[in-house]
């Protein structure tokens, strides 16, 4: 099993800048990061692939979110100083898990669409319990690709029944809003429907395999990590932005307390629509914008 997250360096440092390190989500590798880098090209960037989803063999089970977490605490420890953290979809979970667990590694983090998610069945809001079953619907489909890609002779099954999910699930969450509720009523008819996916083509077929992140997803959400995580994205204690295109991952009671002045080392923004706001042209010229912007105006706590 290899041991450490695959890294790239881009970036020609001009200044003691801290160096920004980039985390990031399912379906994608690190390559969904290339619309941002321009705009950090006098700082060094670090970019992490999480395993498997840069199409590498990353052989054994142990692929929790703990276990990401201290693979990218490795990979960060190597900076020799606390750094900017921007980490999209799950990668803003294993982002949060280090915010919980080594803080000291995070000068400033960035959290891009996913949040500090909601309890789904509180009873004072209603609203989220549909909300929820909307995303255990298409996170169920996404473990049970990767269930059957665990036996062998039904791996080629699997990856073809994942190319034929993964752009079309992905289509309908880059353009879901306020929520995934469609997504509830969406899923097996998105099996059959052609739909264009707004993201480059990495070159690489897209392996049943990466779907792990939902595989582990439902011990991870029960866990004392989880819970640690959230206390410490509900207060902080480094500087937060939140930048979203959707409200889907995060519960909207946060978003406006990191956006209160009450909290001015923190702030949250929304960008535009859909899940890879920060893909499109004017949406990563916007989110980073933003981001640097947050940068000069906060200093660490």
């Amino acid at each position: 099993m290899c041991a450490t997250l695959r890294t790239t360096i881009v970036g020609t440092p001009t200044s003691a800048a801290s160096p920004v390190v980039f985390l990031h989500g399912w379906p994608d590798d690190s390559r969904v990061w290339r619309p941002l880098l321009p705009a950090f090209s006098d700082r060094r960037c670090v970019l992490l692939d999480l395993p498997r989803c840069d199409g590498e063999a990353w052989e054994g089970a142990n692929l929790g979110f703990d276990m990401l977490a201290c693979l990218a605490a490795a990979a960060i420890q190597k900076e020799q100083r606390p750094v900017i953290v921007v980490a999209h979809d799950w990668g803003a979970c294993v982002a949060g898990l280090l915010l919980s667990s080594r803080p000291e590694l995070i000068e400033r983090l960035v959290l891009l669409d996913v949040g500090k998610i909601p309890n789904f069945f509180n009873p004072r809001r209603p609203t989220l319990l549909l909300h929820g079953a909307s995303i255990v619907g298409y996170q169920s489909v996404n473990a049970l690709i990767y269930l059957l890609g665990l036996l062998s002779w039904l791996r080629p099954l699997a990856d073809r029944l994942n190319a034929l999910w993964v752009p079309r699930i992905c289509s309908l969450a880059n353009s879901a809003e306020e929520d995934l509720l469609p997504l509830l009523t969406a899923t097996l008819p998105a099996l059959l429907r052609p739909r264009r996916w707004q993201r480059e083509d990495y070159g690489r077929p897209i392996s049943s395999q990466i779907n792990y992140f939902y595989f582990h997803a439902p011990r991870f959400v029960s866990s004392e990590s989880f819970r640690k995580m959230k206390a410490a994205l509900d207060t902080p204690s480094v500087p937060l932005l939140f930048l979203y295109g959707t409200g889907a991952f995060h519960d909207e009671l946060w978003e406006a307390k990191l956006a209160s002045p009450e909290w001015d080392q923190c702030d949250a923004v929304r960008i535009e629509r859909g899940h890879w706001f920060f893909v499109s042209p004017a949406g990563a010229k916007l989110t980073a914008s933003t981001i640097q912007s947050w940068i000069g105006r906060t200093t660490k706590s």
